[in-house]
């Protein structure tokens, strides 16, 4: 009994040695694992975040291009000092003695504007006296219209020439006025009065 009870024991310490050297072999790596998967659940969390912010990323960036577009399309530059002269040669029609007889340029002196209490704005009064045909009347002002520099038409005045020589192409005494306008220079700051 006695060597039986020995061998029991033995087997029962085998026993017990290998469960805990298994325990302590095994423990660490289950451990280990179960935070490979907890971090791989994460990581797969950030890729789903990662894409659709990814996503809201190229949303932004389209609805920048497409501000992009209109700033450059739609939007017209207002300068401080308007360039009549570049405006005025722009403008000019050339003189074929068919569509347009002459074409005369008069500039005024800038005149302030208001725009409201945000603020304001001044223009230049720019008077264009031709002797032309209807369709070279109304290229003008699509001219004018089309600048990048902000322009407006104040006047449109025709007339018929009375001096006209061919009926086959009526011309006209026309005055377009424009407006070239200039940002207003903030004003200084005042300083308060102290009492």
């Amino acid at each position: 009994m006695n060597e039986r009870r020995h061998l029991l024991l033995a087997g029962a310490a085998g026993f017990g040695v290998l469960i805990v050297g298994g325990a302590l072999l095994v423990w660490p790596r289950y451990t280990a694992m179960r935070e490979v998967r907890a971090e791989t659940v994460q990581l797969k969390e950030k890729i789903k975040d990662l894409s659709g912010m990814s996503k809201e990323v190229e949303r932004l960036a389209r609805e920048l291009q497409d501000v992009r577009t209109v700033v450059e399309v739609d939007l017209k530059n207002i300068p401080e000092a308007p360039d009549v002269a570049r405006i005025m040669h722009k403008l000019s029609l050339p003189a074929d003695g068919r569509t347009v007889l002459n074409q005369e340029f008069a500039a005024g002196t800038m005149v302030e504007i208001s725009a409201g209490e945000s603020g304001g704005a001044r223009a230049i009064p720019l008077t264009v006296d031709m002797r032309a045909t209807f369709d070279a009347v109304v290229a003008l002002i699509r001219a004018a219209e089309q600048l990048d520099d902000l322009v407006r038409v104040s006047s449109v005045r025709l007339a018929a020439d009375r001096a006209d020589v061919d009926p086959e192409v009526p011309m006209l005494l026309a005055t377009v006025g424009l407006e070239v306008l200039g940002e207003l220079p903030p004003a200084p700051p005042q300083e308060e009065a102290s009492p």
